[in-house]
Formats: structure tokens, sequence, C-alpha cells
């Protein structure tokens, strides 16, 4: 994902497994998009998105 990118709210019906491999990856869970609301994932870190759940993603820099 680069710089500046937004992820659109959806879910997915299996979990979903990433690693982060440069910058940070800003996720949230829930039916709001709220920058304010999300939590950096740093370089280097997984994260598990589970199935049925809504979440967004972006990244800042």
């Amino acid at each position: 994902m680069t710089s500046g990118n937004f992820g659109k709210l959806d879910f997915h019906n299996s979990d979903r497994f990433f690693v982060v491999i440069s910058g940070a990856w800003w996720v949230d869970t829930g039916n709001k998009f709220d920058t304010h609301e999300t939590m950096p994932v740093p370089a280097g870190s997984c994260v598990t998105q589970k199935g049925g759940q809504t979440h967004f993603v972006w990244r800042k820099e």
C-alpha cells in the first residue's frame, strides 16, 4: 500500500494474515472509518483480520 492510500471499509469471509514490510500500516475495526481511531502497526509486525469483522486500513507516510 502506498503512502497516503486508504483502504475501503470492508470484511472478508475468512481470516486474513498480513506482515508489514516497511513503514507503518494503520488499522482499526468497526463500521466507521475514522483515522483518529486507527492504531499504527510498525514494520516487522503481523496483523490478523478475523473473518466477518468489518475493518479498514491506511498508510500515513
